[in-house]
């Protein structure tokens, strides 16, 4: 988990500061710093939700794998696209050379990659806040990478 948070955060920053210092290197020393932080909240807030569902007794430490093909989120997945489609669709017709799509699907890519890894991990017995993040996860990442 630290090598995951300490390789995102320098490739993220980096490419962050590469971006912003063409406007000046306060703004992208400031807005690099502003990504290792929210960075930082993502692993606190992943990591302490890790460690609640063997508190909480939603799942046992054990690596046997999950037979489940994920039945009880694929119901999500309709909704998920029609969220991201429409807004996709309609940033990609922006004349802002792009920008805007390209967070949004960052955004996406963002949201999908977080439904895979809640769909392997839990699928047979997702938790509400699993439910939440696949049914609406996407909002909050497109305003998060709409800052950066």
């Amino acid at each position: 988990m630290i090598v995951s948070f300490v390789v995102a955060s320098v490739l993220g920053a980096s490419f962050v500061f590469a971006f912003w210092m063409d406007q000046s290197i306060a703004i992208g020393a400031t807005r690099s710093v502003l990504f290792v932080v929210i960075l930082a909240c993502v692993h606190l807030a992943g990591y302490l939700l890790y460690v609640r569902q063997f508190a909480d007794g939603l799942a046992t430490p054990d690596l046997v794998p999950s037979t489940s093909s994920g039945d009880s989120l694929q119901p999500f997945l309709k909704l998920v696209l029609i969220q991201q489609l429409p807004v996709l669709l309609l940033t990609s017709m922006m004349l802002d050379g792009g920008r805007l799509f390209e967070r949004c699907l960052f955004a996406a890519l963002s949201h999908w990659v977080a439904i895979v890894l809640i769909m392997g991990r839990r699928s047979s017995n997702p938790s509400s806040t699993d439910v939440f993040i696949v049914r609406w996860g996407f909002f909050p990442l497109a305003i998060l990478f709409f800052f950066l």
